[in-house]
Protein backbone atom coordinates (compact mmCIF):
# COMPACT_ATOMS: atom_id res chain seq x y z
CA UNK A 1 0.00 0.00 0.00
CA UNK A 2 1.18 3.14 -0.94
CA UNK A 3 1.96 6.48 1.42
CA UNK A 4 -0.87 8.38 -0.43
CA UNK A 5 -3.53 5.30 0.41
CA UNK A 6 -2.34 4.88 3.87
CA UNK A 7 -3.01 9.09 4.56
CA UNK A 8 -6.34 8.69 2.90
CA UNK A 9 -7.39 5.73 4.96
CA UNK A 10 -5.95 7.42 8.04
CA UNK A 11 -7.59 10.65 7.36
CA UNK A 12 -10.84 9.48 6.32
CA UNK A 13 -10.34 7.03 9.69
CA UNK A 14 -10.30 10.56 11.82
CA UNK A 15 -13.31 11.92 9.99
CA UNK A 16 -15.66 9.10 11.28
CA UNK A 17 -14.44 9.04 14.46
CA UNK A 18 -14.71 12.72 15.05
CA UNK A 19 -18.02 12.54 13.94
CA UNK A 20 -19.00 9.84 16.01
CA UNK A 21 -17.74 11.77 19.08
CA UNK A 22 -20.11 14.43 18.11
CA UNK A 23 -22.81 12.29 17.55
CA UNK A 24 -22.36 10.37 20.81
CA UNK A 25 -22.26 13.53 22.90
CA UNK A 26 -25.76 14.48 21.30
CA UNK A 27 -27.09 10.72 21.85
CA UNK A 28 -25.96 10.50 25.31
CA UNK A 29 -26.05 14.15 26.53
CA UNK A 30 -29.19 15.54 25.91
CA UNK A 31 -32.77 14.90 24.93
CA UNK A 32 -35.49 16.86 23.40
CA UNK A 33 -38.97 17.34 25.11
CA UNK A 34 -42.25 19.53 24.49
CA UNK A 35 -44.18 21.46 26.69
CA UNK A 36 -46.67 23.55 25.99
CA UNK A 37 -45.70 23.91 22.38
CA UNK A 38 -42.12 24.77 23.40
CA UNK A 39 -38.95 23.09 22.77
CA UNK A 40 -36.73 22.16 25.79
CA UNK A 41 -33.57 20.49 25.81
CA UNK A 42 -32.62 18.34 28.50
CA UNK A 43 -29.76 16.91 30.37
CA UNK A 44 -29.28 13.83 32.84
CA UNK A 45 -27.95 15.74 35.75
CA UNK A 46 -27.09 13.41 39.21
CA UNK A 47 -28.86 14.58 42.08
CA UNK A 48 -25.39 15.46 43.77
CA UNK A 49 -24.79 18.29 40.70
CA UNK A 50 -28.65 20.04 41.10
CA UNK A 51 -28.16 23.76 42.08
CA UNK A 52 -30.04 26.47 42.65
CA UNK A 53 -31.77 28.41 40.19
CA UNK A 54 -31.96 25.57 37.62
CA UNK A 55 -35.09 24.40 36.15
CA UNK A 56 -35.79 21.34 36.33
CA UNK A 57 -38.39 19.09 33.58
CA UNK A 58 -40.46 16.91 35.42
CA UNK A 59 -42.28 14.04 33.03
CA UNK A 60 -45.83 13.17 33.86
CA UNK A 61 -45.71 12.58 37.59
CA UNK A 62 -48.44 9.99 38.93
CA UNK A 63 -51.69 11.10 39.16
CA UNK A 64 -51.60 13.82 36.82
CA UNK A 65 -50.98 13.39 33.02
CA UNK A 66 -48.89 17.12 32.24
CA UNK A 67 -44.94 17.29 32.37
CA UNK A 68 -44.27 20.76 33.86
CA UNK A 69 -40.85 22.57 35.08
CA UNK A 70 -39.82 23.12 38.63
CA UNK A 71 -37.05 25.69 39.48
CA UNK A 72 -34.52 24.72 42.26
CA UNK A 73 -34.96 27.74 44.74
CA UNK A 74 -33.25 26.00 47.48
CA UNK A 75 -31.06 22.72 48.81
CA UNK A 76 -30.48 20.69 51.59
CA UNK A 77 -29.42 23.05 54.69
CA UNK A 78 -30.92 26.32 53.00
CA UNK A 79 -33.89 27.94 55.12
CA UNK A 80 -36.30 29.53 52.64
CA UNK A 81 -38.82 31.59 53.53
CA UNK A 82 -41.70 33.71 51.52
CA UNK A 83 -43.82 36.94 53.48
CA UNK A 84 -45.96 39.16 51.34
CA UNK A 85 -45.05 36.88 47.91
CA UNK A 86 -41.42 37.23 47.96
CA UNK A 87 -38.48 34.69 48.79
CA UNK A 88 -35.60 34.97 51.01
CA UNK A 89 -33.40 31.95 50.35
CA UNK A 90 -30.54 31.93 54.24
CA UNK A 91 -32.01 35.45 54.98
CA UNK A 92 -30.87 37.35 51.65
CA UNK A 93 -33.82 37.95 48.77
CA UNK A 94 -34.04 36.42 46.30
CA UNK A 95 -36.08 36.34 42.96
CA UNK A 96 -39.29 34.45 42.53
CA UNK A 97 -42.60 34.87 44.00
CA UNK A 98 -44.95 32.62 46.11
CA UNK A 99 -48.71 32.21 46.01
CA UNK A 100 -48.47 31.27 50.06
CA UNK A 101 -46.14 32.21 52.98
CA UNK A 102 -43.49 29.72 53.75
CA UNK A 103 -41.01 29.08 56.35
CA UNK A 104 -38.76 25.70 55.37
CA UNK A 105 -35.31 24.29 56.24
CA UNK A 106 -34.35 22.10 53.22
CA UNK A 107 -33.53 18.65 54.65
CA UNK A 108 -30.54 16.35 52.91
CA UNK A 109 -31.27 14.76 50.16
CA UNK A 110 -34.40 17.26 49.26
CA UNK A 111 -34.95 20.66 47.32
CA UNK A 112 -37.38 23.73 47.40
CA UNK A 113 -38.76 23.72 44.46
CA UNK A 114 -41.12 26.57 42.62
CA UNK A 115 -43.93 25.40 39.77
CA UNK A 116 -46.84 26.31 38.49
CA UNK A 117 -48.98 24.67 41.28
CA UNK A 118 -46.79 26.92 44.05
CA UNK A 119 -43.78 25.30 45.84
CA UNK A 120 -42.40 21.97 47.13
CA UNK A 121 -40.06 20.32 48.71
CA UNK A 122 -39.18 17.39 46.49
CA UNK A 123 -36.58 14.56 46.70
CA UNK A 124 -33.27 14.91 44.97
CA UNK A 125 -33.36 12.13 42.55
CA UNK A 126 -36.46 13.62 41.17
CA UNK A 127 -34.96 16.36 39.45
CA UNK A 128 -32.79 14.15 36.75
CA UNK A 129 -33.49 16.40 33.55
CA UNK A 130 -31.86 20.01 33.81
CA UNK A 131 -32.96 22.21 31.16
CA UNK A 132 -30.17 23.52 29.32
CA UNK A 133 -31.89 25.68 26.36
CA UNK A 134 -35.60 26.10 25.77
CA UNK A 135 -37.87 27.71 23.03
CA UNK A 136 -40.48 30.28 24.52
CA UNK A 137 -42.26 33.35 24.23
CA UNK A 138 -42.33 34.31 28.21
CA UNK A 139 -38.20 34.11 27.94
CA UNK A 140 -35.39 35.02 25.86
CA UNK A 141 -34.35 31.79 24.54
CA UNK A 142 -30.86 31.50 25.88
CA UNK A 143 -27.39 30.66 23.85
CA UNK A 144 -26.77 26.89 23.20
CA UNK A 145 -24.68 25.24 25.82
CA UNK A 146 -20.98 25.08 25.04
CA UNK A 147 -21.17 20.81 24.91
CA UNK A 148 -23.80 20.85 22.41
CA UNK A 149 -22.07 23.40 20.17
CA UNK A 150 -18.82 20.79 20.70
CA UNK A 151 -21.23 18.25 19.78
CA UNK A 152 -22.46 19.87 16.53
CA UNK A 153 -18.66 21.34 14.86
CA UNK A 154 -17.60 17.98 15.62
CA UNK A 155 -20.67 16.61 13.26
CA UNK A 156 -19.78 19.54 10.95
CA UNK A 157 -15.97 18.74 10.72
CA UNK A 158 -15.91 14.97 10.73
CA UNK A 159 -17.38 14.99 6.87
CA UNK A 160 -14.91 17.40 5.92
CA UNK A 161 -12.02 15.60 7.02
CA UNK A 162 -13.17 12.32 5.58
CA UNK A 163 -12.85 14.06 2.39
CA UNK A 164 -9.99 16.24 2.84
CA UNK A 165 -8.35 14.61 0.56
CA UNK A 166 -10.60 14.63 -2.26
CA UNK A 167 -10.99 18.37 -1.26
CA UNK A 168 -7.21 18.83 -1.55
CA UNK A 169 -6.87 17.32 -4.65
CA UNK A 170 -10.24 19.03 -6.25
CA UNK A 171 -7.75 22.60 -5.20
CA UNK A 172 -4.26 21.60 -6.74
CA UNK A 173 -6.33 20.44 -9.70
CA UNK A 174 -8.27 23.99 -10.42
CA UNK A 175 -4.73 25.70 -9.30
CA UNK A 176 -2.66 23.36 -11.44
CA UNK A 177 -5.42 24.60 -14.80
CA UNK A 178 -5.41 28.07 -13.68
CA UNK A 179 -1.76 28.29 -13.64
CA UNK A 180 -1.18 26.16 -17.00
CA UNK A 181 -4.22 28.81 -18.79
CA UNK A 182 -1.95 31.96 -17.12
CA UNK A 183 1.40 30.34 -18.96
CA UNK A 184 -0.27 29.51 -21.56
CA UNK A 185 -1.36 33.15 -22.37
CA UNK A 186 1.75 34.49 -21.33
CA UNK A 187 3.57 32.29 -24.18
Amino acid sequence: MNGKRLRRIAVRTAGLLVAGLGFAVLLTGYATKTLDGDLLLTDRVRAEDVQRGEIHYLGTPPATDHAFLERVMALAGDRITCRAGRFTLNGHPVDGTCPRDVDVTVLPGQAFVLDRQGTATVNLAQLGERVVWHTGTDAETPPLPGKLIGAIALLAFGPVLFFADEIADEIASVSFRRAKRTAATVN
